[in-house]
């Protein structure tokens, strides 16, 4: 069983308490006034999210390297697209500013250099799954077990209000790509949890892809962080445009409309094909397990082609192993 370290998915308040939040406040007390930059940034760090939500591994390098000093056009570039949080506070900070926002950015750069160290947790070999069509992605190893499985949440779990939907019935969790592509399903036997999508990205991709767009992606973040961080320590979690609205108390740096990179992409693709799926529902409810599994099949093959005619999708291995690992888009 994996145990990780408390460093690894901690909540990133404690990075902006002591000695360095006290200089922040005093230093502010004496300019009667705190600056929003400043309010932005701080509201963040103090949300229960894991850090990994507030700024990734290249963002923390760069702004750690410049020490005291104002960042370059390079740095705010980085910053822009890949931690729009730091990337607000940037744009107006100071040299003073500099000087302590740096002790923050040492302790969020000391946990990044932990997680690295973590390797991809031995899941064993690979067990059937039950009610799944995945037929672009074959499954390559078992989920692996976890002391976070037998835990029940800690008073410092993640406080967003966002929640499943536990008064509806099981349903189908759909994967697809930027383009629209569902690469297939999983018939819910339960009602959704983060386990569902942590299970599939975990048993049956090689490599975590780099961004992970879901409406519950805070949940799922850390989730994910808590059980297996070699394996998702590289990937951005996201919510998708639609369904940020819903989220409260999480990081902004969840909301996937910040990021200029996706300004062109539909991150609801996963939502227009489930009230396409809906049409089923009147149909497949009363149809025996294998009729259910043929006829969703048939209606997703038949909805692949169409979208793939649309968006003019090669049918190359190459096209396919690119859309898989870059942008996956989860019910």
């Amino acid at each position: 069983m994996a145990k990780v370290d408390d460093v690894d998915v901690q909540s990133i308040s404690s990075i902006a308490q002591g000695t360095c939040l006290e200089k922040i406040v005093t230093h502010a007390s004496q300019a009667n006034h705190i600056p929003d930059y400043w309010i932005d940034l701080l509201t963040n760090i103090l949300k229960m999210s894991p850090i990994t939500s507030v700024v990734n591994q290249q963002a923390i390098d760069d702004v750690v390297s410049l020490g005291s000093k104002l960042p370059d056009s390079r740095t705010i570039y980085v910053l822009q697209h890949n931690s729009p949080i730091f990337f607000n506070f940037a744009k107006y900070m100071c040299e003073e500013d500099c000087q302590l926002v740096l002790p923050i950015c040492l302790r969020i750069l000391e946990v990044f250099n932990k997680l690295q160290n973590h390797k991809p947790h031995d899941t064993g070999s690979a067990a059937e799954q039950h009610l799944c069509c995945l037929p672009m992605l074959p499954q390559l190893c078992g989920r692996g077990s976890y002391v976070a499985d037998s835990l029940q949440p800690s008073k410092h779990s993640l406080s967003c209000s966002k929640v499943f939907h536990s008064s509806l019935t099981p349903g189908l969790f759909t994967l697809h790509c930027q383009h629209g592509i569902c690469y297939g399903f999983q018939a819910l036997d339960k009602v959704e949890s983060p386990n569902t999508a942590f299970t599939i990205f975990r048993t049956r991709f090689p490599k975590a892809p780099s961004v992970i767009i879901y409406d519950n992606a805070c949940h799922l973040h850390l989730y994910s962080l808590n059980r297996d961080p070699g394996f998702f320590k590289n990937t951005q979690f996201l919510v998708d445009k639609f369904h940020w609205k819903n989220h409260k108390g999480c990081s902004d740096a969840y909301n996937a409309r910040l990021y200029p990179a996706l300004a062109g992409v539909n991150t609801q693709v996963a939502e227009q094909s489930n009230s396409r799926l809906n049409r089923l529902r009147g149909t497949v409810s009363y149809m025996t397990e294998c009729n259910f599994m043929k006829s969703v099949k048939l209606f997703v093959s038949y909805k692949n082609i169409l979208q793939r005619a649309t968006v003019g999708v090669k049918s190359s291995q190459e096209e396919e192993y690119v859309v898989r690992h870059r942008n996956i888009f989860g019910r």
